[in-house]
């Protein structure tokens, strides 16, 4: 094969990835993630970058992309919130991977609220994401509570912007001007 040949079109975890619904940045911020290349304190200390590896929200020892997204315990407590009681443990028992192909694949057997799911899930960890960053970059307060409330508005400004964008379809026998 050529060397300019894009390879990630064959891997099955893009083709779920791609069809992600959401703003184009955080389809890339997803790939980035099942790809387990963000810069989490465990890497940057790997780096040399810091020599402190805790989470710098919770300070637990080891700040990998697990600890981010699943078990630190803002994100505990959000994925409690909206993930059915009896398959949490289910939920963040899966790798990163099939954590995000199981969640953007279609139908989903965790989530509390299924419309939009897709949406909230990966817009939830876009969120936990950019607090995450904000606590370890600028210390501002870890105000976690409202990712929630921040994903809600996304997936609703998105859903409006798709309504916006449907092509106008005249009523039966009617013409379109334009």
């Amino acid at each position: 094969m050529r060397a300019g040949y894009d390879y990630s079109i064959l891997d099955p975890v893009w083709k779920i990835i791609q069809k992600f619904p959401g703003i184009p940045r955080v389809k890339s911020f997803l790939w980035i993630l099942c790809k387990r290349k963000l810069i989490t304190n465990v890497e940057r200390s790997n780096r040399h970058f810091t020599i402190c590896s805790r989470c710098a929200v919770c300070g637990f020892v080891s700040e990998d992309i697990e600890h981010i997204f699943k078990f630190c315990p803002p994100a505990r407590q959000v994925w409690s919130e909206l993930i059915v009681p009896e398959k949490l443990h289910d939920f963040l028992s899966l790798g990163i991977s099939e954590w995000i192909c199981a969640n953007l694949g279609g139908a989903c057997s965790f989530a509390r609220y299924v419309e939009n799911w897709i949406l909230v899930f990966g817009y939830t960890l876009w969120n936990f994401w950019l607090h995450r960053n904000d606590f370890t970059f600028s210390n501002a307060p870890g105000n976690f509570g409202n990712i929630c409330d921040r994903t809600k508005a996304m997936v609703a400004s998105l859903d409006r912007s798709t309504r916006l964008l449907r092509p106008f379809r005249p009523a039966h026998g009617g013409a379109a001007i334009g």
